[in-house]
């Protein structure tokens, strides 16, 4: 029997063990948009895959994402390799605007002009956070 003390703590601990579950679920959908782009663009292919985030989402979710587009990818035909030759680079770059995150992949085949895949989808109200404009006073100087 847990005594009354320790259920908040098993509480919070059931809740960090979901919260980064319930976060990687939501990114199956883009993951596998931008995959299906990507792949419409470079065919059944070895890529090298680069994944950066100019946003708000974390290193953590970052990998996350990563491993999501990897598993996306094969699932289009392109298997991503960073061992053997491969026919080109993927740079997936995750920025986001107030409204949406915003997902933009640069698909670099050989010395071919790059190519561009984009997706995007809203962000979760919890992520907006709106912040007061800064109060702005204009004053005239006579010089």
């Amino acid at each position: 029997m847990l005594c009354s003390s320790s259920r908040p703590r098993w509480a919070w601990f059931l809740l960090l063990l979901v919260t980064p579950a319930a976060l990687a679920a939501d990114w199956r959908r883009p993951e596998a948009q931008l995959a299906e782009k990507i792949a419409a663009i470079t065919g059944p292919k070895v890529m090298v895959l680069e994944v950066t985030s100019r946003s708000s989402i974390g290193a953590s979710e970052t990998e996350l994402i990563r491993r999501g587009m990897i598993a996306s990818l094969s699932d289009s035909g392109v298997r991503i390799s960073e061992a053997e030759p491969a026919a080109g680079t993927v740079r997936v770059t995750l920025s986001e605007s107030l409204q949406n995150y915003v997902w933009l992949a640069e698909i670099q085949m050989g010395t071919n002009d790059a190519s561009v895949a984009i997706v995007s989808m809203p962000r979760p109200d919890s992520a907006i956070n709106p912040q007061p404009a800064p109060l702005l006073t204009l004053h005239a100087t006579h010089l």
